[in-house]
């Protein structure tokens, strides 16, 4: 090869060349986005609309339908599930993977505009949300609390206003989420009784009070030579005045507003609330944009709070309580302290194999030169620096190296120092290495065309090791003929050859020549290796993911219906202060409901404020402790007429693979209400097994309600429009925004409503007055008041009713709860909660197949045979035999990072075979006596790589630490059948080689 031949004989022109790559690659490992794991931007878009005072039925019959009609003749749309609420619809849209998001959100824009004109009048003009990440998760999650002496309602204005737009300009920062704001308002609490003695309605009240508190522009006047502004304003500026503002009766009195009514300082109705080990404070949950990486956001944040801090130190103190971006530079230090301690132990090996220090020094010249070229295309790949990428080039530390090693070894035995004779000898080991190595390519192939997010995710380890294998190719073909010309003068001098393995080559020459004569030992070592891999695979448990230590436990409790948000925080805040009260609980923090400025947020369903979401941070090895557990469900169980599910926080990969400790089965028809009677069936029979902690309905008559049933006959004699009556009825009740008050920098809203007391049951609201006419009629006269219940939230999916039953099994009774699931004759029931790589297994099968078909078509035109590489491939039943007694052994299970293990195996493993081969080919007569010559000759190289992969794995294997168990899984399975495909292929090769070679049955 030209390449091979001018890296020999411009050997410095090489070295400039790979100096100027090593200085690239740093630069852009330092640029590199560092992440948990890949972005993976969901192909879905959220359209939400809003519609003031309109229940979820309603919702669901003019808002959703119309929408959901509109939006089937997306292109690309796999579903479409909506849910609708009181006042809100939100339609969801999922895509087939691969959709251009961008030209997706124009077409939904476009339909949007063409439907808008046709939707009911007063609903707002659809928000379309496009994009979404599938990683979705706070990179930081921060405390509030106001200082000594300042109450909730002072920093709200402060939290709202500068310190969020300061958190929004931090680099990376794309959102900034608010819960638990107490906003200050000032309340009007009208004494119905005496506002009606006054003949006064209570919406002339309310325009009065705007009519009393205003500053309005009135144009300019010119007097000489200056121009003046003109304002009008009433100097209304505190409560006093407010309480001073006249008020017109019927009879003609003026009589001041504070007679009619309780004027006082008060905060909205909150639609959220956040705590902190019990102490109630603001919560502000911190999103990145896509792309800027988590550990980069974060640290970018952490430096702008050190400078926040002495800023709003007079207001309020704010304390970062959840950082899972720790997790992430944990993962990724352990990862980086692996590859620096798998290089330092591949140097060890090789110096130790030969004897020369020259020698390990050329080799791994090839670690950071490779690695330099990984970083080159990570950067302008768009591949971030996280658990997956790094596991990959982690995993293939040890796998730099093998074809260098297999060169070496070649220059070696050369023992030539010219260029010509350098690169012949480096030339003769060409179709060994560029062979083996892209046929271990081969096996990454299924993973880059693995369908949906089991590809999407594992891509990234794919294409690193990769492209690792191809830069470990060129550097061996041109870097290490360089420094060997460069540094054969020092390693002539000890000519020390490879004599250093003769007693354990001639030990395996012996073996392999009692062997070949009469084959004992090897056949029945191999039959018993086989068995105890098949056995293995019958015992070994079977998951999704490997069981990882935690430190966090996710409590979800939900309320009774009727539960209003104020109690919702008492009851969460008391069961914080018990859960406090355990010994192995370290902190608590509890959130619930909405951000009242965000549409997006408040269309979320998990954002009701009757539902907490409660995270435990549990003591250092109760991690996997399952009393932790227990401890915390009898607590709860203290609380009566709650629901609660007890979970592990949900780790990012489990939650895209669908790995999850709940079970949702969901039915789908014509008719919601028979799908309910269905679903309570369903929930009865799961009760009455003893299989389940919790079951949870999301769809229920459980909204309690008093509604108004107007009298239309009554309505027409006294002459009342339904719309005056209901308005009057929303200001009583709800109460009316009358005006705003300018107080502290900030402007504060004037709610003006009857006395509460005045509208808490039936009766009382019945003795509403309302203005008809010139009189005040009774609302009771019109109309009545009745209890009912009614939907507090409606869902569908692909245009049809939809109802979900969520089910918290007990422990170990998964399994028995989702064959009880599905052993019903239900029409349209589906197990949400299957894993991905279920759902996808003949897919993934089908790819598997055919990589496994393009290795045998690779081997076969390798060597010109057609038998030979199912040969090759047959050697691998040993090492995937040997891989899964080790992961038996090691306690782990099969899973997908195991599985990750052993397909990288057949590619590694298959090379000692290509490798032997490619020795034995070239030659003219092959006999016994020059195939055992050929196999000793190959130990030393062959040994060498396998040793400098399985030392370079050893401190993966060993880390279990958090989300280090997954990557050890993956080595353990490749160190196990590494260690045994290496011994197995020794003995078995010279033994296939002799029995159909030799005898004449395949070409060599």
């Amino acid at each position: 090869m030209r390449m091979v031949k001018a890296a020999a004989q411009h050997p410095v022109s090489v070295l400039m060349v790979y100096a100027a790559i090593l200085t690239f690659g740093l630069v852009c490992f330092r640029q590199l986005p560092q992440e948990l794991l890949p972005d993976l931007p969901l192909p879905s878009a959220r359209v939400i609309c809003e519609y003031p005072g309109l229940p979820a039925a309603e919702i669901e019959t003019l808002i959703t339908v119309p929408v959901e009609n509109a939006l089937s003749a997306v292109k690309g749309v796999r579903s479409i599930s909506s849910v609708s609420m009181d006042e809100l619809s939100a339609v969801r849209l999922q895509f087939d993977w691969g959709v251009d998001q961008n030209k997706a959100a124009v077409e939904i824009r476009e339909k949007i505009d063409a439907l808008y004109p046709f939707l009911p009048y007063g609903s707002s003009k659809p928000l379309v949300v496009a994009s979404e990440d599938a990683l979705d998760r706070p990179v930081l999650t921060l405390a509030i609390v106001p200082v000594r002496g300042r109450r909730m309602q002072d920093i709200s204005a402060i939290v709202r206003g500068e310190l969020s737009a300061r958190l929004k300009q931090v680099s990376g920062v794309a959102a900034v989420r608010i819960v638990g704001l107490a906003e200050p308002e000032i309340k009007i609490d009208v004494d119905g009784r005496r506002l009606t003695s006054a003949g006064v309605p209570l919406q002339r009240l309310a325009r009065i009070v705007a009519s009393s508190i205003y500053e309005a522009p009135l144009g300019e006047v010119v007097e000489g030579p200056r121009q003046y502004a003109v304002e009008a304003t009433t100097d209304v500026d505190n409560l006093e005045d407010i309480r001073r503002i006249p008020v017109l009766t019927a009879g003609g009195g003026v009589i001041p507003l504070g007679r009619y009514a309780r004027v006082y300082w008060d905060t909205k109705e909150p639609t959220s609330f956040f705590h902190h080990n019990g102490t109630e404070a603001v919560g502000i949950f911190v999103e990145k944009i896509p792309g800027s990486g988590s550990l980069n956001t974060a640290r970018n944040l952490q430096a702008a709070l050190a400078v926040l801090r002495p800023m709003f130190a007079g207001d309020l103190e704010f304390q970062i309580i959840d950082d899972p971006t720790e997790q992430i530079a944990r993962g990724i230090s352990n990862l980086l302290l692996a590859m620096a301690f798998g290089c330092v132990a591949v140097f060890v090996i090789l110096l130790i194999l030969f004897r020369r220090l020259a020698v390990p020094l050329i080799v791994c010249a090839s670690i950071p030169a490779s690695m330099s070229v990984v970083f080159l295309f990570m950067r302008f790949a768009g591949i971030g620096l996280n658990l997956i990428s790094l596991s990959g080039i982690a995993i293939g530390i040890g796998m730099i190296v093998d074809n260098s090693i297999v060169v070496v070894d070649a220059l070696i035995r050369g023992r030539s120092s010219a260029a010509e004779g350098i690169a012949s000898a480096a030339e003769s080991t060409t179709n060994a290495i560029v062979g083996s190595t892209f046929t271990t390519l081969l096996v990454f192939l299924p993973v880059v065309f693995l369908p949906g997010v089991s590809g999407a995710l594992f891509r990234d380890l794919a294409l690193t090791i990769s492209c690792l294998l191809v830069a470990s190719l060129l550097c061996a073909l041109t870097l290490t003929p360089a420094l060997y010309r460069l540094c054969i003068k020092k390693a002539a001098s000890r000519n020390r050859g490879t004599a250093h393995g003769a007693r354990i080559g001639l030990l395996y020459a012996r073996y392999l020549h009692k062997e070949l004569q009469r084959p004992r030992i090897t056949p029945v070592l191999m039959m018993a290796l086989v068995l105890a891999g098949t056995a293995s695979l019958m015992v070994i448990p079977k998951r999704i993911l490997p069981e990882t230590d935690f430190r966090n436990l996710e409590i979800r409790i939900e309320f009774p219906p009727s539960t209003y948000i104020r109690r919702s925080r008492l009851l969460s805040q008391r069961i914080a202060a018990d859960l406090l009260a355990l010994d192995r609980i370290e902190s608590v923090f509890a959130s619930a409901g909405y951000d009242r400025d965000s549409l997006s947020d408040r269309s979320d369903p998990d954002r009701d404020p009757r539902s907490v979401l409660c995270r435990v941070a549990v003591g250092p090895g109760a991690g996997r402790d399952s009393a932790v557990v227990s401890e915390v469900e009898e607590l709860l169980h203290r609380y009566p007429g709650i629901r609660y599910t007890i979970t592990r926080p949900m780790n990012a990969v489990r939650q895209l693979l669908g790995d999850t400790e709940l079970l949702v089965y969901r039915l789908t028809g014509a008719d919601r209400a028979m799908l309910l009677g269905e679903v309570e069936s369903i929930s009865e029979k799961l009760d009455e097994s003893g299989l389940t902690r919790s079951v949870w309905i999301d769809t229920r008559r459980e909204a309690t309600r008093i509604e108004l049933d107007l009298n239309p006959a009554s309505l027409a004699s006294q002459g009342a429009a339904p719309a005056d009556v209901l308005e009057s009825l929303r200001t009583a009740v709800r109460g009316r925004v009358a005006a705003q008050l300018p107080a502290e920098g900030r402007r504060v809203d004037i709610r003006v409503r009857l006395d509460p007391e005045q509208t808490a049951t039936e009766a009382l609201l019945e003795k509403i007055h309302v203005p008809v006419r010139d009189e005040l009629v009774e609302t009771g006269v019109l109309g009545k008041f009745t209890r009912s219940s009614s939907y507090r939230r409606l869902h569908r999916i692909d245009r049809r009713p939809a109802v979900s039953l969520t089910v918290h099994p007990a422990a170990g009774s998964k399994g028995e709860a989702a064959a009880l699931l599905l052993s019903g004759e239900q029409l349209h029931g589906e197990l949400l909660t299957v894993s991905t790589l279920r759902r996808n297994q003949k897919h993934i099968l089908v790819v598997f197949a055919f990589a496994l078909l393009l290795m045998y078509l690779m081997i076969g035109a390798q060597f010109e045979s057609f038998l030979l590489p199912l040969l090759l491939l047959l050697t691998l039943v040993p090492a995937l035999s040997g891989s899964l007694i080790v992961l038996l052994l090691w306690g782990y299970s099969f899973n997908i990072n195991s599985f990750l293990g052993i397909l990288i195996l057949v590619g590694t493993a298959i090379n000692i075979s290509i490798i032997l081969t490619a020795a034995v080919q070239p030659a003219g007569a092959l006999n016994r006596e020059r195939l055992v010559s050929v196999c000793r000759r190959r130990l030393t190289p062959i040994t060498a790589t396998v040793l400098s992969t399985v030392v370079a794995m050893i401190p993966i294997a060993v880390n279990t630490a958090g989300e280090g168990v997954l990557q050890s899984n993956t080595a353990v399975a490749l160190l196990g059948g590494l260690i045994f495909g290496l011994i197995s292929i020794l003995l078995v090769f010279p033994l296939m080689v002799d029995r159909f070679v030799i005898a004449g049955f395949l070409r060599p």
